[in-house]
């Protein structure tokens, strides 16, 4: 007896997240003039802080962290003259990935006497994360970046290690379509650099 022919099919789970933002110049006002999203991953309004020449917007991620297949990406362009400054409400935290891992990934343009900054709050990779996280700015010749990622392997504080896992990470500036910087990361639990 023969047994018919079986089709696997591989289940994705996880978030699927999708940011799109751009900032325009109107007069001395930078304004949000297009936010689109898809998934849980918003933007509620923009802020005026300083004054209204710099407009902040916060990402606001419901789920509260990032979990094993989860896909995140969040892209944001700044045009002519137009000044953002981009961050969360808090740590962004990645929780343990058994079996898929879970990726981000942040495009920034700014167009000609634009600035942008990108300052979300500091990243938490937990033990056992599996993550892919990777930043590219793309730059006019006379246009402004200032961001970071500040990275916390393990919670410390609660008594957890980074025993188990791996987190990538890639940062890329280019100036004018040409790669100026390049720095990539590779932290695997358990070695010997970490110590």
């Amino acid at each position: 007896m023969t047994m018919p022919a079986t089709t696997s099919i591989s289940m994705q789970s996880g978030w699927e997240a999708d940011l799109r933002l751009r900032y325009a110049r109107d007069g001395a006002r930078t304004m949000l003039a297009e936010r689109l999203h898809r998934g849980p991953l918003v933007v509620q309004k923009a802020l005026y802080p300083e004054d209204a020449s710099v407009c902040h917007s916060i990402i606001v991620h419901p789920p509260g962290g990032i979990a094993g297949g989860d896909r995140i990406a969040i892209g944001a362009k700044v045009e002519a003259g137009a000044h953002a400054l981009i961050t969360t409400p808090g740590a962004t935290r990645w929780y343990r990935c058994e079996q898929q891992p879970a990726s981000q990934s942040v495009s920034l343009t700014a167009a000609p006497g634009a600035i942008i900054e990108w300052l979300p709050q500091e990243t938490i990779y937990f033990d056992r994360t599996r993550a892919r996280n990777a930043l590219s700015i793309d730059l006019a010749p006379d246009a402004t970046f200032i961001g970071w990622e500040v990275a916390c392997l393990g919670r410390t504080r609660a008594g957890e290690g980074f025993d188990r896992g791996e987190v990538r990470q890639v940062m890329k500036i280019s100036v004018d379509g040409k790669l100026r910087w390049c720095e990539q990361g590779w932290m695997r639990a358990g070695d010997a650099l970490l110590a």
